[in-house]
Order: structure tokens, then C-alpha cells, then sequence
């Protein structure tokens, strides 16, 4: 995802659901992050949009207490600067000047191997020389490569794989993690999960099959 502004922007305290680097382009940017080990119901507390209403300029101690003894860290960031933001750490930016920026998000892995990180010499490189694990070049369509069109029926489909039921709520939970912009409103999420369900589950026996999801396109 690319970022733009013209500065003097900053976000609200949120979570991301992925892994996250961010990469400055152009400008500077100051952040502060919590470790996801905070407290999530004192903080986040609009908890369908994963962030917080606490102003981290001038914060209330009795709304939030325990915000007083929490342990924080500070990064600034200028251009060519990529900072990365682990997986549910709780995080406030501020932009200054005219920005330009990338987040590269990816899944967190439950299980991830530190000990080759443990002793490396520190030095500083660019990203095209950093090795990601499981991508490949070939991964990257160029420009001679013909986009290739994922139907209804099949994106359906593929929202319900490896689920041990084709019912609504696990399209609901699934829609809700394909919703990358975090702040979306989950009621608005649940609504058009039930219009799409209803629509398919013809004989109203509360699980899609895939014969009703065969018939999708005639729909």
C-alpha cells in the first residue's frame, strides 16, 4: 500500500493484522509503538476497527491509567528509512513535510525462526538486497504478462478453503481479514456477508454447497 501527504498527518493509535515494514520515499515521519503485550481491552477501545481514541500527545490517566508506567518506544524516520512494525503492536505515525510511503504487510507466522538474526553484524542495506523468504522474481507480473481474472464463483470459493463449513460466519471472518483497511466497520461487514450469503444458500439450510456455488453467476 502506498501513503501520500503533503505533512503535518498523523494517525490514530491502531493494530495492523499483518506484519509490517514501512518504507519512507520521501519526507520524515515519527512514531511511537507499544508492545502487543499491553492490555488490549484497556486500550483499544473502539475494538471493530483495532484502534484507540487515547490522544498520545496528552493522554488521559484516568481514561487510561495505565498508560502511565507503560514502557514505549520512538522512531524517526527520514527518506530511505524502512522501519519495521511487528504483528498487533500498537503504533501512532506522524508525517511531516511531503510524504511518500509503502507498507509492505505479510502474514504472521505463529512459529518463526529467530536464531539466525542472533549475533548478525548490523549494517546498513537497501531492500533489493535483502533475501524474503518464499518470494520469488517470478512472482512479479511484468508488463508482457496478461492479468489473469479470478471469477465470483472461484474468489467465493477460495474464502471458504480449508473451512470445515461453507456458512456465514466464516465468510463473515474471512471478509473481515481480507478488509485491509482495519478501520472498516465491522456491522457494515456483517451486512453485505448476510446479502451475499442469503443470496447463495438457495435452500436456506444455513452452508453453501458447491452446486449453489456453481449457480453463482446466474445470480
Amino acid at each position: 500500500v502506498m501513503w501520500y501527504s503533503s505533512g503535518g498527518t498523523k494517525s490514530v493509535l491502531h493494530t495492523d493484522g499483518f506484519e509490517n515494514v514501512n518504507c519512507l520515499i520521501r519526507g520524515n515521519k515519527k512514531l511511537i509503538m507499544l508492545n502487543s503485550s499491553y492490555p488490549t481491552e484497556e486500550i483499544i477501545d473502539v475494538r471493530e476497527g483495532a484502534y484507540s481514541k487515547v490522544d498520545v500527545e496528552r493522554v488521559d490517566l484516568n481514561a487510561y491509567p495505565r498508560l502511565a508506567k507503560v514502557n514505549y518506544n520512538r522512531a524517526s524516520m527520514e527518506a530511505g528509512d524502512c522501519l519495521y512494525i511487528p504483528y498487533q503492536w500498537y503504533h501512532h505515525v506522524e508525517s511531516f513535510n511531503h510524504n511518500i510511503a509503502v507498507n509492505i504487510w505479510f502474514e504472521n507466522e505463529k512459529e518463526f525462526n529467530l536464531s539466525p538474526c542472533y549475533g548478525a553484524e548490523l549494517s546498513n542495506v537497501t531492500l533489493d538486497s535483502i533475501q524474503f523468504s518464499n518470494v520469488s522474481l517470478d512472482d512479479v507480473p511484468d508488463d508482457n504478462d496478461e492479468e489473469e481474472e479470478v471469477g465470483l464463483r472461484d474468489y467465493l470459493a477460495g474464502l471458504w478453503k480449508g473451512a470445515k463449513k461453507n456458512d456465514l460466519a466464516t465468510l463473515t471472518k474471512k471478509l473481515r481479514k481480507a478488509t485491509i483497511a482495519k478501520n472498516q466497520d465491522l456491522s457494515k461487514i456483517k451486512n453485505v456477508s448476510k446479502q451475499i450469503f442469503t443470496i447463495l444458500d438457495s435452500n436456506k439450510n444455513g452452508e453453501v454447497t458447491n452446486d449453489e456455488l456453481d449457480d453463482v453467476d446466474k445470480k
